[in-house]
């Protein structure tokens, strides 16, 4: 069995894209192309291609049905939904005719014939055949489509035939299997034939491939079983333009644009990932693609992690880069220590070999649990007057608040606004202790002011507040050191230290003369 897997000969295109037939006694590759426009095709079965368990969307009970029990040899055309275009062997499509013989054909008319041929097949146009046979929609049989992830980086359509039949029985022979195309307009957009669940049916009588008739070009995966047949669980993508290169200079930050984040450093709900992408392909645009793991799951080769892409409006030009945001929710990942890696795809889906951010040891830990509301007691604490002099500031200060996340110091959050909702503050301020002081005008409406604790991974906790005062004006010279008068009545200890009587007799005439001038 060893030696007959390492006999796998080489798929090659003769004439117009006629795939070379694998010599007797050993196995097709399962790579083929390119066609006479760039066109190749990769399996699930190769090193590097396509992943059954990653591409197949089941659509069976989701998707827009396209024909009824009993359709046969039939052919109806799809609209695509707003903003989606295919692009197919250099021309734009807004629509699709399906087939229920299993194809798909593109442009102003269509083909419904049963009997398929050898490509390049005459009267059938530019089609996609995914498994061109005699099938037939039977009593338990669908055709259907569905759109997914729309504007984004993956906007893809999936048409699906599921317990499809041969014709004309009903309950014989079903299988599944679909069709993923890939929209954009810069360049052709990547196709994925994905097969489920076959019942035995290998392709040993359908005809599985792409062609053009206008660009006199083709290229076949299968045609009566050779070279390649098809079975449970199988992928084979298509697709003309060259994947992007492996991304470089992999960075991860708190903050989109941000600075660096430290390796073992802590964050909030949100991680930002960069790098710098390239791609061989004139004109296409590329984003990254991430996978998140807990730090104690290897990764493989395989997806078994969460994954994020950059959306497909802020892809960058070949040199740039790109940028992905992953957001913790709790379901599936909460807090924790995490590791991850990156890939380039570009606009038409075509992606790198990953690239792992860091293999030495925790890239990120996540803290989702936020501090507790910073505790009393809190200065000024209730509506009071809080005098001015001899400086034009207010100290204010609060106790600490509580943490369960990771040892380090908090900081705090701190606004003043004039009304108790907080819609425009006239001071906010971020602050390392349990203090700050801020300049306010003296007036006899309330002021309000909250604190809020932040903790070391950004989590900001509750507010404290709102807690009402007022800042008034001194009208006696200080009693003894570090006491003031306000309007006849003794005031608490001034929080700025001593005064000194020159000053302080300086203060009360210009206050005076203010108010004064003010009545």
């Amino acid at each position: 069995m060893a030696a007959l897997a390492v006999l796998l000969t080489a798929l090659t295109s003769t004439g117009a894209g006629t795939p070379a037939e694998a010599a007797p006694g050993r196995m097709a590759r399962a790579t083929g192309g390119p066609d006479g426009w760039g066109y190749r095709f990769t399996d699930s079965q190769e090193n590097g291609g396509p992943v059954f368990s990653q591409e197949w969307e089941d659509i069976s009970t989701t998707g827009t049905s396209i024909f009824g029990v009993g359709s046969d040899d039939s052919a109806s055309s799809v609209s695509f939904p707003s903003g989606f275009q295919f692009r197919f062997y250099g021309n734009n499509y807004s629509s699709m005719w399906v087939i229920t013989n299993g194809n798909i054909q593109f442009g102003s008319s269509a083909n419904a014939t049963y009997v398929n041929n050898t490509l390049l097949a005459s009267g059938q146009g530019e089609m996609l055949a995914p498994y061109w046979d005699d099938l037939y929609v039977g009593s338990n049989s669908s055709v259907r489509w569905q759109r997914f992830d729309a504007g984004g980086a993956n906007d893809r359509v999936i048409i699906q035939w599921t317990l499809i039949d041969f014709c004309c029985s009903s309950g014989n022979g079903q299988f599944t299997f679909q069709v993923k195309i890939y929209g954009g307009t810069g360049s052709d957009g990547k196709i994925m034939y994905n097969y489920n669940a076959m019942n035995g049916q290998s392709g040993a009588g359908a005809t599985i491939g792409i062609q053009s008739v206008a660009r006199s070009t083709y290229l076949t995966y299968g045609y009566a079983g050779s070279p390649n047949t098809v079975a449970n669980s199988r992928s084979v993508r298509f697709a003309n333009n060259s994947p992007p290169n492996p991304p470089t200079n992999l960075v991860q930050s708190a903050d989109s644009g941000g600075l660096p984040l430290a390796l073992g450093s802590w964050s909030d709900t949100t991680i930002y990932c960069r790098g710098t992408v390239t791609d061989p392909d004139a004109g296409n645009t590329v984003g990254l693609e991430i996978e998140i793991l807990p730090n104690a799951s290897p990764f493989s080769s395989n997806i078994t992690g969460q994954t994020a892409s950059t959306p497909g409006a802020t892809m960058v030009a070949s040199g740039g880069t790109p940028e992905v945001l992953y957001t913790f929710t709790g379901s599936p990942y909460g807090s924790g220590d995490y590791h991850w890696r990156a890939r380039s795809r570009d606009n038409a889906g075509a992606t790198s070999a990953w690239v792992i951010f860091d293999a030495s040891g925790i890239n990120f830990s996540v803290d989702m649990t936020p501090p507790s509301a910073p505790y009393g007691p809190f200065y000024p604490d209730a509506i009071q007057t809080i005098g001015t002099s001899p400086f034009p500031a207010v100290d204010f200060s609060w106790g600490g608040a509580t943490d369960v996340g990771p040892p380090a110091p908090l900081s705090y959050k701190f606004e003043i606004s004039l009304t108790n909702t907080f819609v425009s503050p006239l001071f906010q301020s971020p602050t390392p202790t349990n203090s700050i002081s801020a300049a306010i005008p003296a007036s006899d409406v309330d002021y309000y002011w909250r604190v809020a604790a932040v903790d070391s991974a950004g989590n900001q906790g509750p507010w404290a507040g709102p807690i009402a005062f007022q800042v008034g004006f001194v009208e006696q010279v200080p009693k003894e050191p570090d006491r003031f008068s306000y309007c006849g009545a003794e005031a608490p200890a001034s929080p700025w230290g001593l005064v000194a009587m020159t000053g302080a007799l300086t203060l009360l005439a210009a206050t005076l003369l203010r108010r004064r001038s003010a009545a």
